[in-house]
């Protein structure tokens, strides 16, 4: 085994053991990074995608699962974003799906001020300026279900760290049933005005989760992965 390959080894194996204590809440998050801070500040982000696959062999609850990763990202965000990681072409698919991902992210910077605007005053106005701005976002939230047809078996039939693809669904699932709950929940004559909030708290973490996972770590691993043999950079790109 090379020194690479070793090094690397090890860094899987740190998230792997860092994640099941992030699912068995053994230890504060904050002392959590501080035994594996050293080690958080070397990954890459093909370290993430190993590690997540490796945790959907064993027999862990999903939603464990999924919150444990959500925390496991918080920690290891600033590595991951500082690595210089290969762009997508101008004018390619994953550009495409970057550029939308940016626009769904100005939307939800709008709906903030539409929410804060239903919560100072809750009418009949504001709950149906609210739900047209949640409408109005599911045509860049639909653009999930083209990653899933066209991206994800792409992942499955050349990788073998395909995993990961059944947990990124799960995440792709939550925003789709919170959206149709926020919408559901805005056309009520009573709406709950705290589960409104919740949800639209949820909605928003989780489309810049997902934003966050495609951009760096996703697709640049697409990109360093797939341009020869049978899987050619072109389906990508």
């Amino acid at each position: 085994m090379s020194e690479f390959t070793q090094h690397k080894k090890s860094r899987v194996n740190m998230l792997v053991s860092l994640s099941h204590a992030l699912i068995n809440n053994r230890e504060k998050v904050s002392d959590l990074y501080k035994v594996y801070s050293d080690e958080i500040d070397k990954l890459i982000p093909s370290d993430i995608i190993l590690a997540v696959d490796h945790l959907m062999k064993e027999d862990i609850d999903l939603e464990d699962l999924k919150t444990a990763i959500n925390k496991l990202l918080n920690l290891v965000f600033k590595p991951i974003k500082d690595y210089k990681h290969t762009q997508a072409k101008e004018g390619s698919f994953l550009d495409y799906l970057v550029k939308n991902s940016e626009i769904a992210a100005h939307k939800l910077r709008t709906i903030g001020g539409d929410l804060k605007r239903y919560n100072k005053q809750k009418n009949q106005e504001n709950a149906y300026l609210l739900k047209e701005a949640y409408m109005d976002l599911l045509p860049f939230v639909q653009v999930y279900t083209i990653k899933e047809n066209v991206l994800f078996p792409i992942i499955e039939k050349a990788w073998g760290h395909f995993r990961c693809v059944k947990l990124m669904w799960a995440f792709h699932d939550d925003i789709r049933r919170d959206l149709k709950s926020i919408i559901s929940l805005l056309d009520e004559p009573t709406e709950d005005l705290a589960r409104i909030n919740r949800l639209a708290g949820d909605i928003s973490f989780r489309i810049m989760a997902i934003k966050f996972r495609d951009e760096e770590i996703l697709f640049p691993e697409m990109l360093d992965t797939y341009y020869s043999g049978r899987t050619t950079r072109g389906h990508v790109e």
